[in-house]
């Protein structure tokens, strides 16, 4: 009977888990509000919105890996600042093998865009910062999406 229960209350906590992230990645959330209590983001998806700025590539040299799947293209990593008027968020976009046809997120110096991005904190990138090493701060964002308002 105790392990019945248990399953029933891991099974309602993680549906409340999923149910927070998909309700964050719907509404646009101010930068501020993160920055303010980042942990509370941290592993989330979340929509932004704010002007592109300081577009960079990582400062090591990046050679891309061969894509294993037939006809994708490798696309290094970059980094960007998003502004809002209420702060500003450092957003990476990871190396990727990329299929021809498939939208991938792109961005310019000085663009309006509403981003869907994963918040992280110190503890939970260590896959992420080898692709920027030395160049994020300790909350920042992974792009998932990017449109245009």
């Amino acid at each position: 009977m105790a392990l019945f229960s248990t399953r029933i209350v891991l099974l309602h906590m993680t549906v409340g888990v999923v149910a927070v992230s998909l309700s964050l990645a719907g509404e646009v959330i101010p930068i501020g509000t993160i920055l303010r209590n980042p942990e509370s983001y941290y592993l989330h998806v979340v929509t932004l919105e704010g002007t592109v700025r300081h577009v960079k590539s990582p400062s090591i040299p990046f050679l891309g890996p061969v894509c294993s799947r037939g006809g994708a293209i490798f696309h290094p990593p970059f980094t960007f600042t998003l502004e809002d008027e209420t702060g500003s968020i450092v957003v990476g976009r990871l190396r990727v093998c990329w299929s021809p046809g498939l939208k991938l997120p792109e961005v310019s110096e000085g663009e309006k865009v509403i981003i869907d991005a994963e918040i992280f904190g110190p503890d939970q990138d260590s896959e992420y910062r080898k692709d920027f090493p030395g160049e994020l701060p300790t909350t920042y964002a992974v792009v998932m999406n990017v449109r245009r308002p």
